[in-house]
């Protein structure tokens, strides 16, 4: 899903998560180069499964089961915007000044009845979100009715490339990648899950998506 609510889910800072794993033993230690240890602890550390919590949003705008040792990058709603986002991302691609795109996680709450002083947010992020509940879609865009926890739901996916770099600071870096995700309709909110990855890490990460996609609950 492009336009802004795409545009407003860059991050404004990116989190590098810490690989942890299990070390190795001390015969390892004494009979192998440092460097081939370092690489076998390194490999040990990307297989561990990934262990999943619930997290709740200090709001009570929904919760869903996340891997416990990603932290979300969370903003929002604002007086003019009433949209909270939580994000998390869970692997860096390519980065630059401070804007990275690898495989990213996001929750949208949208308020399905802003005010007057709330016009620029209705024609713009929330128009998109009703475009989904619509029979004509963009020909990019694929869309599938159905329901997510108990509520009307629309999926989608699209194909597009992200680029970063350029101007005074080298080649722009151009890298084909995929949105996928799903917006839930309420009375009083849309709630939209997206998936964002490049091409490479999408298959890689897609089950935890669909592990937060299962396990999500809206709220208030």
């Amino acid at each position: 899903m492009e336009g802004a609510a795409s545009r407003a889910a860059v991050l404004t800072s990116a989190k590098i998560l810490k690989l942890t794993g299990t070390d190795a033993s001390a015969t390892l230690r004494a009979d192998m180069p440092k460097a081939l240890l370092a690489v076998l602890v390194l490999l040990a550390a990307c297989a561990k499964p990934l262990e999943y919590a619930e997290y709740k949003d200090e709001t009570g705008a929904f919760s869903v089961e996340a891997p416990k040792d990603w932290q979300p990058d969370v903003s929002g709603p604002f007086p003019e915007w009433p949209a909270r986002k939580t994000q998390w991302l869970g692997a860096i691609a390519d980065q630059h000044e401070g804007v990275a795109i690898g495989a990213m996680f996001t929750i949208w709450r949208m308020d399905r009845k802003p005010t007057k002083k709330q016009r620029k947010y209705a024609e713009q992020m929330l128009a998109a979100t009703d475009a989904l509940f619509e029979d004509e879609q963009p020909e990019d865009v694929m869309t599938a009715a159905g329901e997510l926890a108990d509520f009307p739901a629309r999926a989608f996916q699209r194909e597009l490339t992200e680029n970063l770099g350029g101007g005074l600071h080298g080649a722009v870096r151009s890298h084909p990648s995929r949105i996928s995700g799903v917006a839930v309709q309420t009375p009083a909110a849309y709630y939209v899950l997206e998936y964002r990855a490049t091409l490479p890490l999408f298959d890689k990460h897609l089950p935890t998506f669909q592990r937060m996609r299962e396990t999500f609950k809206p709220g208030k």
